[in-house]
């Protein structure tokens, strides 16, 4: 494999996007049946979608603070610092 390739972050990424819709789809089911079966509809399912939905939310907010890089991350090589010698002498 190449040294960039980036296949192990797209898996985790994919991971949690299915963590994601299976939350929001878990918490409506839930709240679909419990609102049939106590007659209390729509409030339990939205209620669920919610918590889903938050669920969902805070498993992407942890992805993202887990792939971001530290602030003492070396700059690229790509003249992407704002030093316009590009860090030479």
């Amino acid at each position: 494999m190449p040294s960039g390739w980036r296949g192990a972050g797209m898996g985790r990424s994919a991971e949690a996007a299915w963590e994601s819709v299976l939350a929001v789809a878990l918490g409506m089911l839930l709240g679909y049946y419990l609102d049939r079966w106590l007659g209390t509809a729509p409030w339990l399912l939205l209620t669920f979608l919610g918590f889903g939905l938050v669920t969902g939310f805070q498993r992407l907010m942890r992805l993202l603070k887990q792939s971001a890089p530290g602030p003492d991350a070396a700059p690229d090589d790509e003249g992407d610092s704002d030093d316009p010698t590009g860090g030479r002498p």
